[in-house]
């Protein structure tokens, strides 16, 4: 090959890398602020005076608060005031407590040990409502019935949860306790559940997002793809991949949010159309560092718990 048609090809190349590239990384970057948090511990507090050890997951329960699993404590947030209390301490509740969601009646649901429990916000009294810390994948009701790894919990406002549970989801009743399995067997290991509250759910299984259909439990590929990229592009469906993505929340109307390791990303649900909401770093500098929970308070607002940098995060999104 000459010289020339080698720097022919090299100018090709390069300007197809920068197509593609600015196609991926192109983004709008919402305002992000720092709610409460910053530094290692577990005092509570209004703003970055409130300590956090090890945060997971997170949820907004539709009354103006926040509540985040700080490793065995659940801590409740002001979203108002910044204020931080903590509403049920590490005494023995919890054993390894990853996913929690709100049923907007006054209660949440937090995954643990092979079983989830409830908790009333109003007293922070702990009960089991299902599950026996034994590891299995039988039905039933109660302490009868068995999960394996349950993750991410959700509630779909009509007397419903939803447990991504392993490599199933699992269906709770909450009035009667009664566990029964929706889907098993096309997922890795599950990380994070959304329910549209229309009869879907979309999971968060590490690499993929996936639809199912509630009532005829079909399962489809919404976005992502197992194949490796060295970056994480945008896309459309399997043209796009995510960066380890661990939570996933939704605005309620027609898109979900992804945290992965380093940023906030954006799927339309009717498209399957990923792009990039917070790239992976700004100035320099990562913003977050392995965010844990992501959650949407119905105003425009995405709050993100940051495991590294011991932080919930605001970010403004309404302008999008």
């Amino acid at each position: 090959m000459t010289a020339l048609r080698l720097i022919v090809v090299i100018l090709i190349v390069s300007l197809s890398l920068g197509i593609l590239f600015y196609r991926y990384t192109s983004t709008f970057t919402p305002t992000i602020t720092t709610l409460v948090g910053g530094s290692p511990g577990y005092n509570d507090g209004f703003g970055v005076a409130a300590q956090f050890g090890f945060l997971k997951d997170i949820v907004c329960d539709g009354e103006g608060n926040l509540h985040v699993i700080d490793n065995r404590s659940i801590r409740k947030i002001v979203i108002a005031t910044g204020k931080v209390i903590t509403l049920v301490g590490d005494i023995g509740h919890f054993s390894n407590p990853s996913g929690i969601t709100s049923d907007g009646k006054g209660n949440l649901y937090v995954t643990d040990h092979a079983c989830v429990h409830k908790i009333e916000i109003a007293t922070g009294k702990v009960t089991t409502l299902a599950g026996s810390r034994e590891r299995g994948d039988a039905n039933g009701i109660g302490r009868v019935a068995q999960f394996r790894y349950p993750w991410g919990i959700i509630s779909d406002g009509i007397g419903n949860l939803y447990v991504a549970d392993q490599n199933r989801i699992r269906k709770i009743v909450i009035a009667t306790g009664e566990v029964t399995t929706v889907t098993a067997g096309q997922f890795n290991h599950l990380t994070d559940i959304i329910s549209d509250r229309s009869g879907n759910l979309y999971v968060l299984d590490g690499v993929r997002i996936w639809k199912i259909v509630v009532a005829i439990g079909k399962v489809t590929a919404l976005a992502g793809s197992a194949s490796w990229w060295w970056f994480s592009p945008d896309g459309i469906g399997s043209e796009a991949h995510f960066d380890l993505p661990f939570s996933i929340t939704t605005d309620g109307i027609k898109n979900l949010y992804v945290a992965e390791t380093y940023g906030i990303r954006k799927i339309e649900i009717a498209t399957g159309e990923v792009t990039t909401v917070v790239k992976g770093s700004q100035k320099g500098y990562h913003i977050f560092d392995f965010p844990r929970g992501i959650t949407y308070d119905g105003f425009g607002n995405l709050y993100v718990a940051d495991e590294g940098t011991h932080r919930i995060f605001k970010a403004t999104i309404a302008q999008q």
